[in-house]
């Protein structure tokens, strides 16, 4: 008997997963056939299930627009009691049982083997058009998860993003800003400007130059310039939408608070303090007397505000701010929650600037260890919190610690950012000050010459 060749085992492979997809159900051989456009790995029910609670902002598309994937969606729906997980189980279980994908029952997700993922696109016979519903299923799902859960969704799906779009954004464009809501979350600002400024460019081409939809738009794109550390272009799209939301909703509105908050952020790191100063001072007024001390976006506005007395060396009220916002927050958000993690930082930049080293030292530990933990090593969040950590560690002696976090980040944000962002910049310029210290004068001088070029450049 002859030996059985490579081609003889790969096509009885794909005889087999023929036969077992012909034995699927409708549903469940569409529901295969659309994950195949999701990474292979991490695919959960709550993709499909948040798609289903979708609310149709007046500016994404219409129900009428998006019958293709809510037509998908209704195959999981009891019309009684809504969204049936039961149903969507069943599904799974027949992927299961014909070995097309693996379950986890602890995480609740699923994979896709590698090659049952590719070879499952084969079997559409209109493959853009189950892309385009998938891309508009995951968009959806995005839309309708609450702000206070986004930053922990996003991990989740930026690879499924990566898989989905595949360098192409245009097939995202319905859901544009959602897709790049996603990646700023997640850490990806340089993959959220194309998709967000390809909004904005459709929006200025077929509404009225003052709409709304546009200055939504703008701001979401002067966001994501603040991100990359491209300050100049952000303030100048930022006052354009302050002064229009101003005029057209009035100082008191929410969305024009908000503008006016965004504006006074990116002067703060202009350095133009003056400027930012009475913008948030206002900002934090009104939002105590028109929403209340305990409104979430009443912290936030203490905390800016904070930011700026603390560099206009105003320690004792930035630490007056800083600390009542934590305490409110451990109760209420949790030890673990972005928000306390965020506050927790910057009173340890108050604690490191008024000297009480040890505080700050204890609060930027658990900020660390969390941060890594929740968002990953490679995360914003957590370079800026290791960084914090690294200075804190150079004013306690603790110069080899400093060093070894200081070369992290360094290498990590020239890899996400480049030579010349901001934030490397400031890295650069810290870390020779380390080898000094520890004697390793021509590495030091090395680093600072390469700095000084970047920054004239710059």
């Amino acid at each position: 008997m002859p030996a059985q060749t490579h081609d003889d085992y790969g096509l009885t492979v794909y005889t087999t997963w023929k036969i077992s997809f012909k034995e699927l159900t409708p549903p469940a051989a569409t529901l295969l056939q659309l994950c195949s456009f999701l990474h292979h790995q991490g695919i959960s029910e709550q993709i499909f299930s948040n798609a289903f609670i979708y609310t149709f902002p007046a500016d994404g598309p219409s129900k009428e627009e998006l019958q293709g994937p809510l037509g998908i969606l209704s195959q999981f729906v009891d019309p009684a009691s809504g969204w049936y997980s039961l149903r969507f189980m069943d599904l799974i279980n027949q992927l299961i049982e014909y070995s097309l994908i693996s379950f986890d029952p602890v995480t609740k997700m699923f994979s896709i083997h590698p090659l049952v993922h590719k070879w499952s696109q084969s079997t559409l016979t209109d493959q853009r058009v189950s892309h385009s519903h998938m891309v508009a299923i995951v968009g959806m799902s995005f839309g309708a998860i609450p702000e206070e859960t986004k930053c922990v969704a996003s991990m989740q799906l930026l690879a499924h993003l990566d898989s989905l779009l595949q360098g192409d954004t245009a097939i995202a464009l319905d859901f544009g800003l959602e897709y790049a809501e996603i990646y700023s979350w997640g850490g990806q600002h340089k993959k959220a400007e194309p998709l967000a400024l390809a909004v904005l460019y459709r929006r200025r081409d077929t509404l009225e130059e003052d709409h709304l939809d546009i200055l939504t738009a703008m701001d979401y794109v002067a966001e994501i310039y603040h991100e990359l550390g491209r300050l100049q272009e952000a303030e100048a799209l930022q006052s354009v939408f302050f002064e229009e939301r101003n005029m057209i909703l009035g100082e008191d509105h929410p969305a024009t608070l908000i503008a006016m908050g965004n504006l006074a952020k990116t002067y703060h790191q202009l350095g133009r303090l003056q400027e930012a100063k009475p913008l948030q001072f206002l900002v934090l007024k009104k939002r105590r007397s028109i929403l209340g001390e305990d409104h979430p976006s009443t912290p936030t506005a203490m905390l800016h505000l904070a930011g700026t007395y603390r560099r206009l060396g105003q320690m004792q009220e930035a630490e007056a701010l800083q600390r009542g916002v934590l305490e409110k927050q451990r109760t209420t958000l949790g030890e673990e929650h972005s928000q306390t993690l965020t506050t927790m930082n910057s009173l340890a930049l108050t604690y490191q600037d008024l000297g009480r080293v040890l505080e700050a030292e204890a609060l930027q530990s658990v900020v660390f260890k969390k941060q890594k933990t929740i968002l990953g090593e490679d995360h914003p969040e957590t370079l800026r919190a290791m960084d914090n950590l690294a200075n804190t560690y150079l004013q306690l002696g603790r110069l080899q610690e400093a060093e070894v976090l200081q070369s992290v980040v360094f290498e990590k944000q020239k890899s996400i950012y480049g030579e010349n962002h901001p934030e490397t910049l400031c890295v650069m310029a810290n870390l020779p000050k380390t080898y000094h210290q520890l004697g390793r004068i021509q590495k030091a001088e090395a680093l600072t010459r390469r700095q000084a070029s970047l920054v004239w450049q710059h």
